[in-house]
């Protein structure tokens, strides 16, 4: 399952606009409007008691997708000619390994790429053996300011090529989120459904209680909707499948 799960609290934005009337003024009388258009422009009109991002997100799109791409390895000029238009991609499974990803990175500056920042899971930029990180990896590239955040999450998870929670500033706003990638319903994966409970379940709970603005968890978990008791904690949380949302809002059908 490819799923995208967003919780984006609404802000709340003042407006003041002031109409001058056309007539002549004596001079004294201009002073004091000056004046008093200096003391009007100090007070904060419409401010809300959690004042929202100075750039608003209704004025400025803001682009946020995951993908699967069976791996980034030499994929640079690809994902500049086909995926430029996202502002923030997340991806699994990038099977990256060792220098792997400082050649991504310097193939996106040859492609000049607005995708400047490549945040990568831990495992990816260690020197391990090439079966430990295939078929596994987790990263996001964005346009915008982007970094790792720390967390509580245990270092098993976090060293499992299949979490990362990274930090994208926009404007003013931080946007917090996640990227995981599950493992697959297969004979060499016997105990996958518990495995990725676990995994979901301490990222998602970071994501939800220890974050704050607007937040995403995306990725391919592998696994289908409501089957893992980590949906109820996404939803007693706020958060809500995009697809869902689209469905509502512009009658897309939810597509698995």
């Amino acid at each position: 399952m490819s799923g995208l799960w967003t919780l984006f609290p609404a802000y709340s934005f003042g407006e003041f606009r002031c109409a001058a009337r056309q007539r002549t003024q004596s001079p004294g009388k201009f002073r004091r409007w000056i004046f008093l258009f200096a003391l009007v422009s100090l007070i904060r009109v419409g401010e809300a008691s959690n004042p929202g991002p100075s750039v608003h997100f209704d004025a400025h799109s803001f682009t946020l997708g995951t993908c699967n791409p069976s791996g980034l390895r030499n994929k640079a000029h690809y994902f500049q000619t086909h995926m430029s238009y996202g502002d923030l991609w997340t991806v699994a499974e990038t099977h990256f390994f060792g220098k792997d990803v400082s050649r991504f990175r310097a193939g996106l500056c040859a492609a000049k790429s607005a995708h400047r920042y490549c945040i990568t899971d831990r495992q990816a930029t260690r020197k391990n053996l090439v079966s430990q990180t295939a078929w596994k990896g987790v990263a996001i590239l964005a346009k915008h300011p982007t970094r790792a955040i720390p967390s509580n999450v245990p270092s098993h998870i976090l060293d499992s090529g299949r979490a990362l929670i990274t930090a994208t500033l926009f404007g003013d706003a931080w946007v917090s989120g996640a990227v995981v990638y599950g493992e697959p319903n297969s004979h060499l994966y016997p105990g996958y459904l518990r495995n990725n409970e676990h995994i979901l379940h301490h990222v998602a709970s970071h994501v939800c209680h220890l974050c704050s603005g607007p937040r995403f968890l995306a990725g391919d978990w592998n696994v289908s909707m409501g089957s893992l008791p980590v949906f109820d904690l996404l939803s007693r949380a706020g958060f809500r499948d995009i697809q869902e949302v689209a469905l509502e809002r512009w009658g897309h059908e939810i597509q698995y």
